[in-house]
C-alpha cells in the first residue's frame, strides 16, 4: 500500500467511524461495527489506530481541524480590532457549519451526555482538544491585535471565549430542536452585541 491510499484508507476509517460515533456515541460503537462497515478487518482498523479511544481521538481532531478553518482569524480580520464582529460573523459561519452537519452536533452532544453520567473519558478527550483549540485561537487574536486581550477588566480573553462557547452550543441545541436558523442567528447576535458592547463601556 502506498503513502496515498494508506491516507485514503485512514480518512475512510475516520469518516465511517466519525457516522458510528455520532449515531451510537462512543461506549456503543464497537471496532467490529466499525471494521463491517467500512469492509476492512480489524486488523486493518488498528493498523491505522491502536485503539477505540484514539480513533474517537483522531475524530474529534478532524472535527477541530474543521471549526479552525471556520474559526481562526487572518491579520486582516482583525485589523481594525473589531473583536464584536469578528464573533458574530464566525458564529454565524459554524451555524451554518452545525447545519450542514448534523453528525458533527451529535457527536459532542454524546460527550456532553456521557459527562453528565459521570464517564469522564471521553470528556477528558474533548476538553483537551477544546483547550487546545481555545489556546490557538487565543494566540492568533493576540498575535494579530494584541490590545484585544487586554480590553476587558470582568472577563480575560479566554473567559469571554469559554463564556461565548457555552452561549453558542446552548443555541446549537436549540437550533437542532427547532430548526430556526435564522432565530439563532438574531439570538447570537443579540447576545454578542449585549456581551460584547458592555465589555466596552466599562
Amino acid at each position: 500500500m502506498d503513502k496515498h491510499e494508506e491516507g485514503d484508507t485512514k480518512l475512510h476509517i475516520l469518516n465511517i467511524a466519525r457516522s458510528e460515533f455520532a449515531a451510537r456515541g462512543y461506549y456503543a460503537t464497537s471496532m467490529d461495527s466499525i471494521a463491517k462497515t467500512t469492509g476492512l478487518s480489524k486488523g486493518a482498523i488498528y493498523w491505522h489506530f491502536k485503539s477505540k479511544r484514539d480513533l474517537f481521538k483522531a475524530v474529534l481532531e478532524n472535527e477541530a481541524a474543521n471549526v479552525k478553518k471556520i474559526v481562526f482569524p487572518r491579520k486582516e480580520d482583525l485589523q481594525d480590532k473589531d473583536l464584536k464582529q469578528f464573533f458574530l460573523e464566525r458564529g454565524e459561519r459554524l451555524i451554518d457549519f452545525h447545519l450542514s452537519s448534523r453528525e458533527n452536533t451529535l457527536l459532542w452532544l454524546h460527550i456532553s451526555v456521557e459527562a453528565q453520567r459521570g464517564n469522564t473519558e471521553v470528556a477528558d478527550i474533548a476538553i483537551d482538544i477544546l483547550d487546545s483549540t481555545i489556546n490557538e485561537l487565543i494566540a492568533k487574536i493576540t498575535e494579530f491585535a494584541p490590545d484585544i486581550s487586554r480590553s476587558r477588566e470582568e472577563l480575560d480573553l479566554k473567559e469571554l471565549i469559554l463564556l461565548l462557547e457555552a452561549v453558542f452550543n446552548g443555541l446549537l441545541l436549540d437550533l437542532q430542536f427547532k430548526r430556526n436558523p435564522a432565530l439563532v442567528k438574531k439570538f447570537w447576535r443579540f447576545l454578542v452585541n449585549k456581551l460584547l458592547t458592555e465589555g466596552e463601556k466599562k
